[in-house]
């Protein structure tokens, strides 16, 4: 994991040459005023810096404790804009989705996902500053499409990783691996 450093470092955390785990803390998250008021930046995120089109993918690995716990791909222009995408739930629930913030305000997309999956694997395609992100798990042969949004205030060089939170009273652990980088997939 040559090149990536933390938004945030977390307390515990383990880094190996091939994967990332996070323990997350209570009340830690990514998200900006948009319908809930609050304004949330201090999830751990592990990070590192890529230039112009890409393709980005990674494999999470978790089993939530408390409401809307989260081990997400993460991309960062800035405190404003940012992206966050992949598995979040609890014991009883869990739902893929994907929050894109632009210009300080995030918004929220989800659907239901089978409770008793504990691994997803997640892809970022950056084409200029259209992005789409897809995701598939062990049992699916095809990508589905997740989301397909420009970001205004992208860069030449953004930063992209995982990051996993807890915005409530809980905490987990989210393992990420898989990480691969490339170029450009969506065509």
């Amino acid at each position: 994991m040559q090149n990536y450093s933390f938004i945030n470092e977390p307390k515990s955390y383990d880094v190996t040459s091939t994967s990332v785990t996070i323990q997350t803390e209570p009340k830690t998250d990514y998200f900006n005023k948009t319908y809930f008021n609050m304004e949330m930046s201090n999830a751990p995120a592990y990070v590192t810096t890529v230039k112009n089109d890409f393709t980005y993918t990674v494999r999470t690995q978790q089993r939530f404790s408390t409401p809307y716990d989260q081990a997400q791909l993460f991309m960062f222009v800035d405190n404003n804009n940012w992206v966050k995408a992949g598995l979040e739930g609890g014991p009883e629930f869990q739902q893929i989705g994907a929050v894109v913030t632009q210009f300080g305000y995030s918004d929220w997309s989800t659907f239901d996902y089978d409770p008793k999956c504990d691994s997803v694997t997640i892809r970022a395609h950056r084409k200029g500053n259209d992005f789409k992100i897809e995701f598939k798990t062990e049992q699916m042969k095809e990508w589905i499409a997740l989301r397909i949004f420009h970001m205004h205030n992208a860069t030449e060089e953004i930063k992209i990783g995982v990051m996993a939170c807890s915005p409530f009273a809980g905490s987990f652990e989210a393992k990420f691996d898989q990480f691969k980088l490339e170029e450009l997939q969506w065509k």
